[in-house]
């Protein structure tokens, strides 16, 4: 019997190792098994999740749908919205929409342009030979003589500009100061003018500034040659418009007080053009 016994448990450790055997080549298999799996999960995320580039592309395709229907004012004074109109139009290059679309040239005279990669406004509040209509609260904060001066200053620094000459940086310097000095007198004096005066000679301030630094830095001439172009009749059309823009390397630049209604009307039209080509784009494909 004690012989028998151990044979029986050497029969066990034979069996138990065996089966040891087995669940060691299931567990394998099985972490096999997982391994696929985890692979072809991975491979399934990957085909269907968007590149960066496809995610860009969707971003995209969101802004530009959002900016033809729901551009803020701000936006469109600010150039933003037209620009992704211009950027987008310029996709399909030698592609025009069946009718075209005329722009009125006083239209035409209130937009500014400035050269691509460039923050400040372009020529702004200069481009008129620089001829400046001060805001009530500058009028009442600055003494006659100053705005005299700082009216020299700019009509100096647009009359080089328009003549396409070296700027005066020593009165864009000058300039520059006066401005600063206006400003500071302004935040002192802030609570002496209602709300609306005291925006209104900020944002003129501001802009004054942003076309100083752009006559200095010798970036006004795109509002120059635009502005020429115009007067000559070589843009009358968008597709003049989107071309010329195109070719020169140029983006519209912020919108001065007395110009936001032409940028409205413009950013109408390119909503309407860009809409217009994409359908012709559409069709085709």
């Amino acid at each position: 019997m004690g012989q028998a016994d151990v044979m029986k448990a050497y029969g066990t450790v034979i069996t138990s190792q065996e089966q040891a055997r087995i669940m060691r080549e299931q567990y394998y298999q099985a972490k096999l098994d997982t391994q696929k799996k985890k692979f072809d999960l991975d491979q399934y995320i990957k085909a269907n999740t968007p590149t960066y580039v496809e995610q860009q592309a969707n971003i995209a395709k969101q802004i530009l749908k959002r900016v033809q229907l729901q551009s803020s004012p701000g936006e469109v004074a600010e150039g933003r919205s037209l620009n992704i109109l211009l950027d987008d139009i310029n996709k399909y290059p030698g592609k025009n929409p069946v009718s075209e679309f005329q722009l009125d040239k006083d239209m035409l005279s209130h937009v500014n342009v400035k050269p691509a990669g460039l923050a400040q406004n372009g020529l702004g509040l200069l481009r008129n030979g620089g001829k400046l209509n001060w805001p009530v609260a500058l009028t009442e904060l600055l003494t006659p003589e100053t705005r005299t001066e700082m009216q020299a200053k700019a009509q100096a620094l647009a009359q080089s500009a328009m003549a396409g000459k070296e700027p005066d940086h020593a009165a864009a310097r000058d300039l520059g100061q006066m401005v600063d000095k206006a400003s500071n007198q302004l935040l002192k004096r802030a609570n002496d003018f209602g709300t609306t005066e005291y925006l209104d000679a900020g944002r003129f301030l501001s802009d004054l500034e942003s076309s100083r630094r752009a006559v200095d830095r010798g970036s006004a001439s795109a509002q120059v040659d635009f502005a020429k172009m115009v007067n000559k009749g070589d843009i009358q059309t968008m597709n003049e418009l989107v071309n010329t823009m195109v070719r020169k390397g140029w983006r519209f630049a912020p919108a001065l007080p007395a110009d936001e209604g032409a940028y409205r009307a413009l950013y109408s039209a390119l909503v309407s053009y860009d809409v217009a080509l994409n359908q012709l784009v559409g069709a085709a494909e």
